[in-house]
């Protein structure tokens, strides 16, 4: 019971925190969660120092119109405990991440879908520890992964014909806030 009043106020103060931050951006939280923020443009530009004039960068490459991004998708079970917030990783700022309060588990239709692909990781707040984050696919371990803080690592699994894919996270007693980065489902 501790555990769980523990990771239900980890939730409560990582969606406190996005809404402070987002504020703090000029946006309401109503603006930012129906997607109103300016996206980003399609190249970047970086300042040269020999020249002092901008310098393109690889343009960003689109996505494949049939991926499924899982920051905008309904989870299908155990939504509730998953937000889309911000966050950082070794230092780096995130815009969008699946945020986890703790241990749990979150289910989505992978109908039709190939592969699911994910950086996991541990926000910056997170205690120095370990968690394991699992990939089901219709109840079957596709892929296990331990990620310690300050580490990213990619999580991949192949989806084959399945239909029902869980995305398990355990903390154990860990005080860490996981987070997945750019999670989306290809065809």
């Amino acid at each position: 019971m501790k555990l769980s009043a523990v990771a239900v106020l980890l939730a409560l103060l990582t969606l406190l925190g996005s809404s402070v931050s987002w504020l703090a951006d000029g946006l309401s939280v109503r603006d930012r969660l129906w997607g109103k923020e300016n996206p980003p443009p399609a190249t970047q530009t970086t300042a040269s120092p020999a020249t002092d004039s901008p310098a393109p960068t690889a343009p960003v490459t689109e996505p494949d119109s049939r991926e499924v991004n899982l920051l905008d998708a309904d989870a299908v079970e155990g939504g509730d405990y998953v937000a889309v917030g911000r966050a950082t990783v070794a230092g780096r700022n995130h815009e969008r991440a699946l945020v986890y309060p703790g241990t749990s588990v979150t289910t989505y239709n992978a109908d039709g879908m190939g592969a699911l692909h994910a950086l996991a990781a541990l926000d910056d707040r997170s205690q120095s520890c370990a968690v394991t984050f699992e990939v089901r696919l219709d109840g079957e371990v596709r892929k296990r992964s331990t990620v310690r803080t300050g580490e990213v690592v990619e999580l991949t699994a192949d989806l084959g014909a399945g239909r029902r894919l869980e995305l398990a996270v355990d903390t154990g007693s860990c005080a860490a806030v996981p987070v997945l980065l750019d999670p989306v489902l290809r065809p």
